[in-house]
């Protein structure tokens, strides 16, 4: 109800005038006539007033007809104003500018598995703009317009890698990437960059595309990406995982056995102490290896005082170090085929899948021997429900039999696989110096290496066993 600028009271009618409304009330003591009572008159009345919008003529007549007196009544109303909205952009993509620690099933908190970086595709509508809308002007009752005020306009601010759609009301990526808001702009890029430690405020990084780090990974966090990976610091502890790029680590890997580093091409660190790397490319270290364990295509040291010393180094074609061994630790050092080694892994995982189908097909028989010794004994006594538990046990004891069989083909093809004759290319190249407790596996044959096979090219084959060629 609007505030009261005016009260008017004459023998029959009090009126309360506002500029957007009228009330009234009609009061019968004085005695109405029949004439001034109906409500063409009343009508005439409240037009005297200077009310020429928004009069309520089925209301008064309700009024009069019922005769609802010193009852106060809304006779007359103006049009209100609808002020125009502001433009607005709504946000397409999910932000990581706040992140917040998952509550998981159990009620305990994830403070490490913060977000996962969305990845955007060309043409991925990133936000859309609602433009500005004018308004609707009002009228009071004395019909006085009464303007609006037009809602504030609001433009796209395209950033690097966006686009605007021709009528201004799409914002689209035009790469591959992911989006980011910068001061008053959208913007795609293809790097997730990372300012600062990859640790409880980051959380865990993964993002399809390529990763760039300006600081540590700390313990116990896990960069994953589908690109590359570039840290400029160390990583503690971590995981570091390249699904289809290489890696790079300007600073070391240490952690205490707790550092898994896998790409799927190549990867360069600075120097490492017990961490586990894994790659198809090749692994480079520019200064030390110390106590770990490595899987690579190739290994290179890319100094003359690089050192490898302790734990189980294995390269699938070749390995060329500076200095490798140190008094006192024992350092393991292979050169396998990558197919044998493969035929190899799958075996044993073979054997472990045997193991569990033998202990289950056991499990089975035991319950089903005697139930059928009772079935021979007495038929007429088994249930229609055992009946149906030992058809069900009988399926899967055929299933069993029948799977112990693919393994066992698959198991005499793996092994023909590995009898196969193949050529070994592989080699180890010490360039530095040999220093003790260094033991060579090359294609199951081995050696224990020496100091004089520093300088010398170290290859094995069928015919000749272990060879030393001057490097």
């Amino acid at each position: 109800m609007a505030s009261v600028d005016k009260k008017l009271v004459d023998k029959h009618f009090e009126f309360e005038i506002s500029p957007m409304e009228l009330w009234l009330t009609i009061r019968p003591e004085a005695g109405l006539g029949p004439a001034e009572f109906d409500s063409l008159s009343v009508i005439k009345r409240i037009r005297d007033l200077g009310v020429v919008h928004g009069i309520l003529e089925d209301v008064v007549d309700e009024m009069v007809r019922k005769k609802l007196y010193n009852l106060k009544t809304l006779v007359a109303e103006g049009r209100p104003v609808l002020n125009g909205s502001d433009a607005r952009i709504e946000i397409l993509f999910e932000q990581v500018e706040e992140i917040h620690p998952t509550e998981m099933e159990d009620g305990k908190v994830d403070y490490k598995n913060l977000q996962t970086i969305q990845m955007i595709a060309p043409g991925d509508i990133l936000a859309k703009r609602y433009p500005a809308t004018p308004g609707e002007a009002g009228k009071d009752i004395f019909g006085k317009d009464l303007p609006a005020v037009a809602g504030k306009e609001m433009k796209f601010h395209a950033g690097p890698n966006t686009s605007i759609s021709p009528d201004e009301l799409e914002l689209s990526a035009t790469k591959r990437g992911h989006a980011f808001r910068e001061r008053d702009m959208i913007c795609v890029e293809e790097t997730y960059r990372l300012t600062g430690n990859v640790d409880f405020n980051s959380g865990n990084i993964a993002y399809g595309g390529d990763v760039f780090i300006e600081g540590n990974v700390t313990d116990g966090f896990r960069v994953e990406a589908g690109g590359k990976i570039f840290i400029s610091g160390n990583v503690e502890g971590a995981e570091i995982i390249s699904h289809e790029g290489d890696i790079i680590i300007e600073g070391g890997v240490f952690g205490g056995d707790r550092s898994f580093i896998k790409a799927k091409t190549d990867i360069t660190v600075t120097m490492a102490q017990s961490a586990h790397f894994e790659c198809e490319g090749i692994l480079l270290f520019m200064k030390s290896l110390l106590n770990c364990t490595v899987r690579a295509g190739k290994i290179e040291a890319k100094s003359p005082t690089a050192i490898a010393c302790g734990g189980s180094i294995i390269a699938f074609e070749s390995m060329i170090l500076s200095i490798v061994g140190s008094v006192g630790t024992k350092t393991e050092l292979a050169i396998l085929d990558a197919k044998a080694e493969a035929c190899q892994r799958q075996l044993e995982e073979s054997e472990k899948n045997r193991v569990k189908v033998l202990q289950g097909k056991e499990a089975v028989e035991k319950q089903l021997k005697p139930k059928l010794a009772w079935l021979k004994r007495y038929p007429e006594s088994i249930s229609e429900k055992s009946k149906q538990e030992m058809q069900r046990l009988s399926e899967t004891l055929e299933k069993a039999t029948k799977l112990l069989g693919h393994l066992d083909a698959e198991e005499v093809r793996l092994k023909e696989e590995l009898a196969a004759s193949w050529e070994p290319k592989g080699f180890l190249i010490v360039t530095g110096k040999v220093v003790w407790g260094v033991h060579l596996n090359m294609y199951g044959h081995f050696r224990e290496l020496s100091e004089s096979d520093s300088k010398h090219k170290i290859t094995w084959s069928h015919d000749e066993g272990f060879s030393l060629i001057s490097a």
